[in-house]
This record gives C-alpha cells, sequence and structure tokens, in this order.
C-alpha cells in the first residue's frame, strides 16, 4: 500500500471514530442510534413461538407440530427475527462476505432477545468452524458473535467458553449420512 493510500485509510477510520454513521444492520438504512429500523422491526419473532425449536406457531398450543411428532436433539431454540428478506442478506453477507462488524449488532438482538426470553444459562459458546471454512472466511462467525454476546451488557456473569466442541470437516456424502444416522436413533 502507497503512502497516500495509507493517508486516506486512516482519515477515514478516523472519521469513523468520531462521526460514526449509524445504519440498520439488515437493510443499511440510516438509523438514529444503528438500532434495527422500522420495517426490519417487522421481522421480528412474535411472541408466539414453539417453546422447543422456536419456530413461529399461530395456534394455541406451546408446541409446534414437528416438535410433537419429532425427537429433538436439543433442549430448547428460539430465533431472533424470520430468516427472510433483509435478514437473510445481512446474516449472508456476515458469513461469507467478511462483515465481521455485524457480530456487534448481531450479539446486540441476541443480548436483548435474551432477557426477553429469560433463559437461565451458565456459560457461553459456539459452534466451531473448520479450519478450511476458517480460512475462506477469515473468521468463525459464531465465534465472534460469542464474544461480543458474553460482553454485552446485558449478559454480565456470563463466561465465554473458549475450548468449544471439536468440528468435524465431512465430505457432503459423509455429512448427510451422519444426518440420516441421527434421524434414525
Amino acid at each position: 500500500m502507497r503512502f497516500k493510500e495509507k493517508i486516506k485509510e486512516l482519515i477515514n477510520k478516523t472519521e469513523d471514530i468520531l462521526f460514526p454513521h449509524y445504519v440498520c444492520p439488515f437493510c443499511e438504512v440510516e438509523t438514529y442510534n444503528g438500532e434495527v429500523c422500522g420495517e426490519c422491526i417487522k421481522l421480528v419473532i412474535e411472541p408466539k413461538y414453539c417453546k422447543k425449536c422456536g419456530e413461529h406457531i399461530s395456534e394455541d398450543a406451546n408446541i409446534c407440530i414437528q416438535c410433537k411428532d419429532y425427537e429433538r436433539f436439543f433442549d430448547q431454540n428460539f430465533s431472533c427475527y424470520h430468516y427472510k428478506d433483509s435478514v437473510t442478506h445481512a446474516i449472508q453477507k456476515f458469513k461469507f462476505s467478511g462483515a465481521k462488524y455485524l457480530s456487534i449488532d448481531f450479539a446486540k438482538i441476541l443480548a436483548k432477545r435474551f432477557a426477553e426470553v429469560n433463559i437461565d444459562i451458565d456459560i457461553v459458546t459456539f459452534v466451531p468452524s473448520t479450519k478450511r471454512k476458517i480460512k475462506s472466511r477469515g473468521y468463525n462467525q459464531a465465534e465472534e458473535m460469542a464474544k461480543e454476546f458474553a460482553d454485552d451488557e446485558n449478559v454480565i456473569g456470563w463466561q465465554l467458553d473458549n475450548e468449544p466442541m471439536v468440528q468435524y470437516d465431512f465430505s457432503p456424502k459423509a455429512e448427510e449420512a451422519f444426518r440420516a444416522y441421527l434421524r434414525e436413533s
């Protein structure tokens, strides 16, 4: 990088620090404080969701039909937003396009949702990525979000587990065989 380019980059970074540009983390529309904009807030998961898998349900039951009919291999799951439109775009940008900065916004959204559902947890961890995925993406997006989440002021007292389980890099055929095995057992 040439000297002029370095100076230009330094000026741009300084401007960002002194005069932050706040945008919605999903659609990138300018907002007052970097919160989710009015349009994207409509994608928030409604209070009526399956208490097991987190899917939105419209009926009066607490558990969706899929969770009634099939055994799940987890205790509880919930979502903050419906995975569609600008939310899908933002998550894909975070995972595959180097938008590591979105981990801060996503962690804030997750911490706010945790406070609403009042889940009792002891430790924050993340699903590890394979070395191949980390090399291609430049970072483990789950780890970045877990770090930000554990540091959030709303989740004081939670500790980040820096040594999560091991992730194996399966070929697509092996991965499908493993999923079939889990469904059958």
